[in-house]
């Protein structure tokens, strides 16, 4: 993809590729390409059952999340911090965390990731969604190392 640094990017409402699984829909708005690198944003709509990924940690990346809707909850290293609509929450690099739905509707954020590059997760990891439920481990594990994070070992 190529990008003219020097144009804005407008994206409206239902605009941006969006992928759909398991109840949760992901809009990507802004990548890496249309941001110098610096950032990338998706709207993530999680349904009433989501459980969120394994605690894991990124190395490199820092990830601000501001609640659209409903209610999550996140662990951020040893504490567990409820987050209504219109909480935000930046989880720095190299903390453990993750985060699910807690309310009773479902839920929507933004998910800004920096820098960027890892809204090409979500692109991956959704068909793998869609063929095995959770992935499998291993697929997982793959995916986690070319995203440059780890799960957390039980109890970290």
């Amino acid at each position: 993809m190529s990008y003219d640094n020097h144009r804005s990017l407008v994206r409206r409402p239902g605009e941006g590729n969006i992928l759909a699984s398991a109840g949760n829909n992901v809009r990507f708005l802004a990548y890496k390409e249309e941001t110098r690198g610096n950032y990338g944003l998706v709207e993530y709509t999680a349904g009433l059952d989501f459980q969120g990924p394994a605690a894991h940690i990124h190395a490199e990346m820092e990830e601000g999340f501001y609640v659209l809707e409903g209610e999550f909850t996140l662990q951020l290293g040893d504490e567990h911090v409820a987050a209504p609509a219109g909480t935000f929450v930046l989880i720095p690099r190299g903390l453990v965390h993750t985060f699910w739905n807690s309310g009773e509707t479902a839920a929507r954020f933004l998910l800004m990731a920096s820098p960027g590059g890892f809204e090409r997760y979500f692109e991956e990891l959704v068909p793998m969604v869609e063929e095995h439920g959770y992935p499998p481990a291993e697929s997982m594990a793959k995916l986690a190392r070319k995203y440059n994070f780890r799960f957390a070992a039980p109890g970290s």
